[in-house]
C-alpha cells in the first residue's frame, strides 16, 4: 500500500469533513443563537479553515510560504481558545480564567509572527523553534484541559443526554490534547504509519466533539429511552390519582430527573404554589417574579412552562437551556398532561362537594319537614289544650329524630361499629330546666 498516497487522501478526506463540520455548526447556531452555539461554530470553522488554507501553502521555501505558515498557525492556536470559551460561556465569575486564556493565546499568536522561517515537511524541528512549541503545546494543553474538566465536572446532576454530551465533549477535547502533544514533540521526523494514526485519531476526536455538541436523532432518541419510559409510566399512573398532591407527588420527581433540577414547583393561574420538589424559600418567594418574566431567554436556568390553568416552574443550571433543549419539549408536554390530570383531579373534588351540598340540602329540607313541623304541630296542639294530639306529635318527631340521626351516622362512619364513647361532642350538651308542676 502507498502510505504517501493514504496520507494524501486523509488530508482531502479531513479538509471535507471539517468544511462540513463547520458549516453544520454554523447551521445549528443558526437555528437556536446562543453564545456557545456561536463559540462552537467558530471552533469547527476554525479547523475548516487551517485545513483548507493549509492546501494553498506551497512545498518550496520561500517567504509567501513562510506568511501562510505562521497565518495557518495563528489560526489554529484560536482552536484551544474557542474551546475554552465555549465552556467559559456558561459560567458567570471567570475573569482570571478568562485573563490567563486571552494572554496564552495573544503570547503564541504575537510569538509566531516574530519568529523566522518553518522547516519543510519531513525536516527535523530546529532547537531555535522549541521554546515557542512548549509554549503552543501549553497554551493548547492548559486550555483545552480547563474546558474538558469543567464539562466533565458539570456532567455530575445532569440529565442522562446533557451528562453524555458534556463528557463526549470532554473525551474529545483530551484526545486533541494528546494528540497534539505526541505531535509537537515528535516534530517533523514522523513516520507516514504514525502520521495517519495521528491524523485518525484527530478525526475521530473532531467527530466526537462535534457528536457531544449536535448527536444524531438516533444516539438522542437511545439516551433518552430510558428517563422517558419511567416518565410514561408516570403519565399513566397520573390517570388515576385521586387528588392534586398525589399527582404532583408522582410527576415532579421524573421533570427533576429529566432535566437534573435543583427544584421543581407546581402554580396555579393566579401564582398559587400548589405543590413543589427540592425548592428552597428563596425559590418560593421568587416565583411571582418569574411568573412575570418575558419569555425568549435562552440561557437562563430558571424554566416556565406557561398552561391555561397554572405554571410549571424548574429551576435547572447554566447548562440546561443549551444541552437540555429536547428535554424542554418533554417537560413542557409532560406539564400538559399534569395540568388535565390536575383537573381531573378538580373535578372529581368538586362532584363530590356538589354532592355533600346535595345531600346536606336534602336532610335540612328533611330536619324541616319531619322535625321542625312536628314541633309546631305538638307545640299549636298543646295551647290548643289537645294533650293527646300533641304528645303523639312529639312522639313522631323523636321517632324521625331518631331515624335522621342514625341514617347521619352511618353515613359518617359506614364501615365503623359505633360504641359508648365513639363520639364526642366538642361542647357539652346544655338544656333548660322547666319547672313541672
Amino acid at each position: 500500500m502507498d502510505l504517501e498516497a493514504v496520507i494524501e487522501f486523509l488530508r482531502y478526506f479531513t479538509l471535507v469533513v471539517y468544511i462540513l463540520l463547520a458549516l453544520l455548526s454554523f447551521l445549528e447556531w443558526r437555528k437556536k443563537p446562543t453564545a456557545p452555539g456561536a463559540w462552537m461554530a467558530g471552533t469547527f470553522g476554525v479547523l475548516g479553515l487551517v485545513s483548507g488554507l493549509g492546501l494553498l501553502i506551497p512545498e518550496e521555501a520561500s517567504a509567501t510560504r513562510d506568511l501562510l505558515v505562521k497565518v495557518d498557525i495563528a489560526i489554529l492556536v484560536l482552536f484551544p481558545y474557542f474551546l475554552y470559551r465555549f465552556s467559559a460561556a456558561f459560567q458567570i465569575k471567570i475573569r482570571p480564567l478568562r485573563i490567563l486564556a486571552l494572554t496564552l493565546t495573544g503570547i503564541v499568536v504575537v510569538w509566531i509572527f516574530l519568529l523566522g522561517g518553518f522547516p519543510e515537511e519531513g525536516e527535523p524541528t530546529p532547537r531555535s523553534l522549541l521554546p515557542f512549541l512548549v509554549a503552543f503545546i501549553t497554551q493548547w494543553v492548559v486550555l483545552s484541559t480547563i474546558m474538558a474538566v469543567r464539562l466533565w465536572k458539570a456532567g455530575n446532576g445532569q440529565s442522562r443526554i446533557a451528562r453524555k454530551r458534556m463528557r463526549l465533549m470532554s473525551i474529545a477535547a483530551t484526545l486533541l490534547s494528546v494528540i497534539i502533544i505526541a505531535s509537537g514533540f515528535s516534530g517533523g521526523e514522523q513516520s507516514e504509519g504514525v502520521q495517519i494514526v495521528n491524523s485518525l485519531l484527530g478525526l475521530v476526536a473532531v467527530l466526537t466533539l462535534f457528536v457531544g455538541y449536535s448527536p444524531p436523532e438516533f444516539m438522542r432518541a437511545a439516551w433518552r429511552k430510558r428517563p422517558v419510559e419511567d416518565m410514561r409510566r408516570a403519565i399513566v399512573a397520573l390517570l388515576s390519582a385521586e387528588d392534586e398532591r398525589e399527582v404532583t407527588q408522582g410527576i415532579m420527581p421524573h421533570v427533576s430527573q429529566i432535566v437534573g433540577a435543583r427544584g421543581v414547583a407546581f402554580v396555579d393561574k393566579e401564582g398559587r404554589l400548589i405543590d413543589s420538589l427540592d425548592t428552597t424559600p428563596e425559590m418560593t418567594s421568587a416565583i411571582p417574579e418569574l411568573l412575570a418574566r418575558e419569555d425568549g431567554n435562552e440561557m437562563n436556568d430558571t424554566m416556565v412552562f406557561r398552561y391555561p390553568e397554572g405554571s410549571l416552574v424548574v429551576w435547572a443550571n447554566q447548562y440546561a437551556p443549551f444541552f437540555g433543549t429536547e428535554e424542554s419539549d418533554i417537560i413542557r408536554g409532560v406539564g400538559a398532561m399534569t395540568e388535565l390530570a390536575l383537573e381531573k383531579t378538580r373535578a372529581a373534588e368538586l362532584k363530590v362537594a356538589l354532592a355533600e351540598a346535595q345531600q346536606r340540602r336534602k336532610q335540612a329540607l328533611q330536619i324541616n319537614d319531619d322535625i321542625v313541623q312536628g314541633l309546631a304541630v305538638a307545640k299549636y296542639a298543646f295551647e290548643l289544650g289537645q294533650e293527646n294530639k300533641g304528645r303523639d306529635a312529639l312522639d313522631q318527631t323523636l321517632e324521625a329524630a331518631k331515624s335522621i340521626i342514625s341514617e347521619l351516622l352511618q353515613e359518617i362512619e359506614p364501615n365503623e361499629t359505633l360504641r359508648p364513647g365513639s363520639l364526642v361532642r366538642d361542647t357539652p350538651a346544655r338544656t333548660k330546666t322547666y319547672n313541672v308542676e
